[in-house]
This record gives C-alpha cells, structure tokens and sequence, in this order.
C-alpha cells in the first residue's frame, strides 16, 4: 500500500496537505465580504474550484489540464466583461481577483505557487476595503489577516512541520509590532485630498430621499434603519430639526419632480442666533446636501439653489462631510420673482375635480391666503384622516380619493394633498422632502438621522411672510396614527435597539464608534491632520517642520523596533538551553573552531566536525539536541539533561 493510500486512510495531515487547508483558509476567510459585491455566478464558479481542489488532494480527482485551465480563464474574463461592462474599478475587479484565485488554487502544488494565492487574497481583502470600508470590515479583518499571515508562515516552513498554534504565533508576533507603527505612519504621512480611499464608492442603486415623489413613496423609507446622515452641533432647538432635501414643484400624472431650473431665490432676512454644524453624508448617488432652513455659509464646493436646497458640484458616491452655518429663524423668499411664482402655482389642466372645487370655495368665501392654510389643516385635524404605512391604493385623481374617500396616508399624501389646495386656492406652494429629528448619542454629542425620520412636507408662500413651513401630518391626534407606524417609527429611529437600556447603551456606543472611524479614519485628509499637528503645536504648512517630524518620528519607530528584537534576544539569552549552547561554543573557540555570527547551528557543526574529526561526534549530539530543544516541535523530555551533561564533559585537547 502507498504512502499517500495511507495518509488518506489515517487521515494523516502531510505538509502539503497542511499548505492547502491553511492557504484554503485564508482565501474563504478574505472571501467572506466579497460575496456581497460579486455576481452569484462567481461566487459559485470559486465554490466549485475549491471543492474540485479539495477532491484532488482527498480522493484523487483529476485536475483540469493546460488546454481546459486557459478555456476557463477565457470564459472567466468574458464573463466578467458581459456582467460588469468592464474589467477595471472596485466590482468588477473584485469579481477578477476572485476568479484568479481560484483559477490559481487548482495548480498551486509548489510553496511558491501557495506563495502568490496568499499574496492574490491579501488583494482581494483590500479590494473589500475600497467596496465597504466601514469599522465592521476592519475588525472582521483583523483575525482574517493574522489568519492569511499565519497562512504565509505554514507554507514557508517547508517540512519542519510547525503545529498551527506555533505557526499563529509566529504571525502574531509579526503583526503586534507593526500595528503601531502602521498606526504612526497613517498620522504622520502627508495626505493628498480627498478621502483616504480616492477611488469612489461604487452605488447599485439609489437609497435614502429620491429627486421624485408620488404619494406614499417616503413610506418604503421609514421601516429602514440605514443611517442617511451624522450630525455635530451644540443642543438645537427642536423646531429647527428639518433637514431639508429636494424642493419638489412639479406635479404630473400623481408624481412630483423637481421640475424646471435656472431660477433665482428670493431675498433672505436673518432672525434669530446662527446655528453651525458639520454634517457627515452617506453616500446615496445624489447631489444634494442637508441642511437646516435657511443656510447662509456653506462649502466652497456646494451652491445654493432658487428653493433653498444645497447642491454639491458633484454626486456624493463616497462619505461626504461639510459645514454649514443657517438660521433657523429667518424669513426666505420674501420678494416671490414672477417665474418662481408661476413654477409653485402649477397644476395640470384637469385632474382632481372636487379638490379644485374645495379649493375655489375656500378662495371665494375666505379673507386672507393665512386663513385658508388654517382651514385646511383643520380638515386634516378634525376630518377623521388617518396616519398609516399601508395606506390603500390610488389611481386616477388621488388627489380626490385621498382627501374625500380613504382618508388615510403616509406624509407624502397629505403634503401633496395640502400643496394641490393651496395650488387650486392660488397660493404659491411646493412639496420639500428631507429628514425630521434625529436622535442624540450620549456618548460623543453626535445626531445619527436614519432613513427612518424621511419626510415630506409643505411650504405655501405668504405675502410679508415669505415661505412658511407647513407640516400637516403634525395635527394630527396621536389616536389617529396607526399601531403599526408607530411601532415602525419608534424601532427604526431608534436603531433596534429596543426597550432595554442596557440595548440602548450598546448601540449608542456603536454608533460613537462608528462616528470615530468615519471622521479620524476615512476622512482623514489634509485638514483633519493639519488640526492634529496643530495640537503638537507643528505648523502643517512649513514643510520643512513636517519633514523633522517625519524624521524623528521614523527614528523613533526604528528605535522602538530595535528595543524590541534586542529585548527579545535579551529573554533568549536567559534560556537554559541557550545558556548550554553558548557555554559549549566557547569551548571550540578555544580551540580555534570561532562560530561566525551568520552561520547556523547546523552549518558551524558540519563545519567544526570537518575541521576537528575528533569531536564530530560530541559536535553532532549536542548541536542535535541544541535544534531539537529550541526549535522541535516535540522536544525529548530528558533532552535539557543530556545536553548539560555532554556539554561538562566536553573538553577538547587544543592540538591534535
């Protein structure tokens, strides 16, 4: 029977063998985040590449040829080119790098074979780090790193045949001293602009507020507990909490849109204490910017739109952070220009007849536009409407059905049903979408906005007033909004974290986690570390007084890492079996036979046994003993005895 029958019988781990299972680990372990950015295809195509490899080194199973491995690359590549469009950026370069994995795991069979499958993984796991580089990727890469280094370890040992937990400490103890000094070279290196990772963040799909609203659409948002936004500031006052989106003016067909642009805004008179605040946006593929009414300073990259919204001159496909200081209090619009007045005055020519007729009544028999705003929010207040998730269909006019027949909404139908009112009664008015509230983290001061507060509601345009905010959904009684949206709103802004406080506390903490490596750690960049010097009291813009920084901070890493490996060398030393094999070294240098400080054990035995035959055999015990003690996997017990005794009796004449 063969060695290898035997093997696979006993279950025997071989070294190559061991090679395989670690570098296997590795590979799955940095694997893991990929499969939700890939396509299901190359998710399976690397799962069936393992277990074919797995098959191979258990049962046998032949392994694809030349000719078939170069028509599986060719079809890989294609295939990658048909689903991405591509073979470069984030996605499709994730999808390749796992494709060549596998392609490589199938004929890896030497050490440096294994050597570039580790080195492909370690790829693939900066590649999930350029696709989500949240704080949750980078603890779960922590043990998946030591678990690829130790991988690196296994396949260097050859056949000495480390165990796996001298093979994870040896990992170990060349990740813990490059921690800090990684950690030293992220503050100190001089940063370019822009976010630590320059590549953008790739966005399937749009989330969060969109650029059109038809009634009911927000309800989708607010079983959601996706965080849209952070927010930095002192205590504001709660009336303030509007995040406002975009301004929404044109309705058509039960759907509105931005509608038309290239207008100016009206004037702005400030009131009241400017409220500042630094806002940290998630990426949602759009180029707005929330902010509170009304901003007045904003980024330099960012400009100011005719309703009042924020626009960046870019679409925000990565973690966008920005100051801004408004007034909560100010009047906007107060000089309404025609073209504005005539865009927030538009309705299709019919569509919604008793709406209209409501509407022209109110118009007819009320004094002043601020009495029929009145008028119609106390319909909504007094009208038996209803504030409900999963409010019933509408189709055509419904405008009509909402306000007359179902009576039952999220806030998208009762803003467009307000703004179609005051429309009809000739009072300028328009749909704003954004966020409301927010929750305060103890913990760090910070505000988390989660898809959970998305709103809708109304500003109608009155004369010496300007643009008046009205929320409809606000009057309503507390007995009319339904179990199940309260349930939904109260979870999701609230981040599941539940009733219990202990829950509560767990989440606050995250989150402040969470805020620390998005602002220290992602958004790292010239200004965060130009205020960090400033706090060593360095000037960021001398650079010759970064330079010294640099250079005494490199001095100091490399002073520290030499500290370290000469105290280690130091707890060597005090090893009874060092001690031995030291003291019997001195005893050949007396006679001439001087250790050189590059060689080895081995290598100055077989040199001493050739220079002095007569103590080959004494040269060879104690040397034997000396390697199996220090660096044997399983050391004889009374090893440390016989070598002391052979090493006392050792006395070599010092001429032969």
């Amino acid at each position: 029977m063969s060695a290898v029958s035997i093997a696979r019988r006993t279950g025997e781990r071989t070294p190559a063998r061991q090679r395989l299972l670690w570098a296997l680990a590795a590979l799955i372990a940095m694997l893991m985040p990929a499969m939700d950015h890939i396509r299901p295809w190359a998710a399976a195509l690397i799962a069936v590449l393992i277990v074919w490899r797995l098959g191979h080194a258990w049962f046998n199973a032949p392994l694809p040829g030349r000719a078939l491995r170069a028509v599986m690359t060719l079809g890989a590549l294609a295939a990658i080119w048909f689903s991405y469009g591509t073979l470069l950026g984030i996605v499709a370069g994730s999808a390749l790098l796992v494709v060549m994995a596998g392609l490589k795991l199938i004929e890896s069979h030497s050490r440096r074979d294994y050597f570039l499958l580790l080195v492909i993984t370690l790829f693939i796991g900066l590649a999930d780090f350029l696709y989500k580089p949240n704080i949750e990727l980078a603890l779960y890469m922590l043990p998946a790193l030591w678990l690829t280094v130790t991988a690196f370890v296994v396949v260097g040992d050859g056949e000495r045949g480390l165990s796996g937990r001298q093979a994870g400490r040896i990992a170990a103890g060349l990740l813990i001293p490059a921690a800090p000094i990684a950690a030293i070279l992220f503050f100190i290196f001089p940063r370019v602009p822009g976010p630590i990772w320059q590549l953008p963040s790739p966005v399937t799909a749009s989330t969060g507020i969109g650029d059109t609203m038809s009634p009911g659409s927000i309800s989708q948002l607010v079983v959601s507990n996706r965080i849209a936004f952070r927010v930095h500031f002192d205590s504001p006052p709660p009336h303030a909490l509007y995040w406002r989106g975009p301004v929404l003016h044109h309705f058509q067909d039960g759907i509105w849109t931005r509608g038309n642009k290239g207008l100016s805004p009206g004037r702005v008179q400030p009131a009241g204490a400017p409220l500042s605040y630094t806002i940290t946006l998630q990426p949602d593929d759009h180029r707005w910017l929330y902010a509170l009414a009304t901003p007045l300073n904003w980024p330099s990259n960012a400009a100011l739109a005719a309703d009042y919204t924020l626009y960046g001159d870019r679409t925000v496909r990565q973690r966008e952070r920005y100051r801004v200081t408004s007034y909560p209090d100010a009047r906007y619009g107060l000089d309404l220009p025609p073209a504005n007045r005539q865009r927030d005055l538009q309705l299709p020519p019919t569509g919604n007849p008793r709406a209209r007729a409501l509407a022209a009544r109110w118009r007819r028999n009320l004094d002043s536009p601020q009495t029929i705003v009145k008028q119609a929010l106390d319909r909504f207040a007094n009208g038996a409407y209803y504030y409900t998730l999963k409010p019933p269909p509408l189709a055509h006019n419904g405008i009509d059905k909402f306000l007359f027949e179902t009576r039952r909404g999220f806030c998208g139908h009762y803003a467009s049903a307000l703004v179609f009112l005051m429309r009809a009664a000739g009072i300028p008015a328009h749909v704003v979408t954004g966020y409301v509230g927010g929750e305060r983290n103890p913990i760090d001061g910070y505000w988390t906005i989660r898809d959970a507060r998305a709103h809708a509601w109304a500003e109608v345009w009155l004369a010496g007033v300007g643009w008046k905010r009205i929320d409809p959904t606000a009057v309503l009684p507390p007995n009319r909004i339904s179990p199940e949206a309260a349930a939904a709103i109260a979870a999701a802004s609230t981040g599941g974290a539940g009733a219990q406080a202990w829950l509560r506390r767990m989440d606050y903490v995250w989150n402040a986690a969470n805020t620390f490596w998005n602002e220290w750690v992602m958004s790292y960049g010239p200004s965060l570390q130009r205020k960090a010097f400033a706090r060593l009291g360095i000037d960021y813009g001398d650079w010759v007084n970064v330079a010294m920084t640099m250079l005494v901070a490199f001095v100091l890493i490399f002073a520290g890492v030499g500290a370290w490996f000469a105290w280690r060398t130091w707890l060597r030393r005090g090893e009874p079996v060092v001690r031995l094999y030291e003291r019997f070294c001195r005893k050949l240098a007396r006679v001439g036979l001087h250790r050189r400080r590059s060689e080895g054990p081995l290598d100055f035995a077989s040199r001493a046994a050739r220079r002095r035959p007569d103590c080959a055999e004494t040269v060879d015990t104690v040397t034997g003993l000396y390697v199996a003690l220090r660096y044997g996997v399983d050391p004889p017990a009374d090893g440390l005895r016989r070598m002391a005794a052979e090493v006392a009796n050792f006395q070599p004449e010092r001429r032969v």
